[in-house]
């Protein structure tokens, strides 16, 4: 799952939802910035700028910010409205085709900003543009459909006795199924693997030690299980026998929020982030606490990681800012944020994983949801599933063999903030679906 930060706009709306809400007061002087600011200082100031309706300073801030931000297509989108609220036609077209080309939706219809692009040929161009993105990519492939409403998160797959782990959030469990090439009819149950304290999170396989390794946290959206008040924030990593389901080892987090995804390396070293407030974790061989590796306040919510093909550096999706890298030998250090190529985004990713050189992801933090791949150096990207039937809100997924089993529809966005179901929203219908990599990135 992938937790929504408070920044003004670093993953929040366009300026002129910001403008809305301003009072009528909303014109005082914005405070000056710190004569060498982080980006905290800028997106607090963008915010200010926001609801001032300073959109001359607003556009200036958001330059600033976004090398900090390279993977936010938010960033980019306000950019553009303060270019068109400047006045700024090209630069504003400029962004929006950006955003265009990465494959994305914005109904900019429903936006005042992007009023002075009216009557265009070019914006209209550019509207159908984006509208197409809305439709199907690639052909959804079934392999299980899991039963409604469970909340099903994440994945591990074992090999050797060809056995599926899948958690669920909403019931505090691990299920294992059996996975065959005929996905078989109506929801598939499985059978329960290991009750958990709380509610289930990320899984991560370690066959050579016999061991599947799972996040717990207690959030609102558990089904009468959890471990006191989800405000307790209480979280963990558990260290289950992969045969029996027998919890081996519990490894409190040491600090608070939700450990939501992880790796497990080769050597048995596990990495983990917590998506609440912002931390990036290992737990080395034998260790029985974690070390932390990122600096206090680089990340926002970081999601799953993976590793460099040489193992050296560290890949954290941030759903705010973009793929972040933390060299190995050196930390706990500051994050590297590199350049995202034109028409490329990488906030919003929940899940991912290493497909050779290339990163595959889970992008739900767009619109629209969709499963794509990155080149290494994050310079181009191919949308592999995109706008099909029932895709909902996808989360985690797995290599196996030469093609990404993934959850579809995990249901996330069927329940509030205090864990109800909200009202006069169908049940969510979540599925495990294959996707085939191919060769690999063309």
């Amino acid at each position: 799952m992938a937790f929504a930060c408070g920044c003004a706009l670093a993953a929040g709306a366009a300026p002129s939802a910001a403008a809305a809400t301003a009072s009528q007061g909303a014109s005082a002087a914005v405070a000056p910035l710190p004569s060498e600011p982080d980006w905290h200082a800028l997106n607090k100031r963008a915010g200010q700028q926001a609801r001032a309706k300073d959109f001359a300073g607003l556009h200036d801030t958001l330059a600033r910010l976004a090398p900090s931000m390279p993977g936010s297509p938010t960033i980019a989108y306000n950019f553009a409205a303060t270019a068109a609220r400047l006045g700024r036609a090209e630069q504003a077209l400029g962004r929006l085709n950006q955003l265009a080309d990465a494959g994305l939706w914005y109904d900019l219809a429903q936006d005042d900003d992007f009023a002075s692009l009216a009557g265009r040929a070019d914006f209209d161009a550019l509207r159908e543009r984006l509208a197409a993105n809305r439709r199907a990519v690639g052909t959804p492939s079934r392999l299980l459909a899991f039963e409604a409403d469970t909340l099903p998160e994440s994945l591990a797959w074992d090999a050797r006795t060809n056995r599926l782990f899948v958690s669920s959030v909403r019931h505090c469990e691990i299920r294992v199924f059996e996975v065959s090439g005929r996905p078989p009819a109506g929801a598939a149950r499985g059978r329960r693997f290991a009750r958990l304290p709380s509610s289930a999170f990320a899984l991560g396989l370690d066959a050579e030690r016999h061991r599947l390794w799972a996040t717990i946290a207690t959030v609102p959206q558990a089904d009468g299980c959890g471990e006191g008040a989800p405000s307790a924030e209480r979280t963990a990593l558990l260290a289950l026998d992969l045969r029996t389901g027998r919890v081996l080892q519990r490894v409190e987090a040491g600090v608070p929020g939700v450990l939501g995804d992880l790796l497990v390396a080769e050597d048995g070293t596990v990495f983990v982030t917590e998506s609440a407030h912002g931390a990036v974790l290992r737990l080395r061989p034998g260790a029985k606490a974690f070390d932390r590796l990122d600096l206090p306040g680089d990340f926002v919510s970081p999601q799953t990681p993976a590793l460099s093909p040489d193992g050296r550096t560290l890949l954290v999706p941030d759903y705010a800012r973009g793929m972040g890298e933390l060299a190995l030998g050196a930390c706990p250090c500051a994050a590297r944020w590199p350049a995202n190529g034109a028409g490329v985004f990488t906030a919003g990713i929940d899940g991912l994983v290493r497909d050779g050189p290339a990163l595959v992801a889970i992008q739900n933090g767009t619109s629209p949801p969709r499963v794509i791949r990155f080149a290494r150096d994050l310079s181009r990207q191919q949308v592999l599933e995109s706008g099909t039937p029932g895709l909902g809100e996808p989360t985690h997924g797995i290599v196996v063999g030469r093609a990404l089993w993934f959850i579809s529809d995990a249901g996330w966005d069927r329940f509030d903030d205090a864990g109800r179901r909200k009202a006069g929203v169908p049940a969510s219908h979540p599925e495990l679906r294959r996707v085939d990599l191919g060769a690999g990135m063309p």
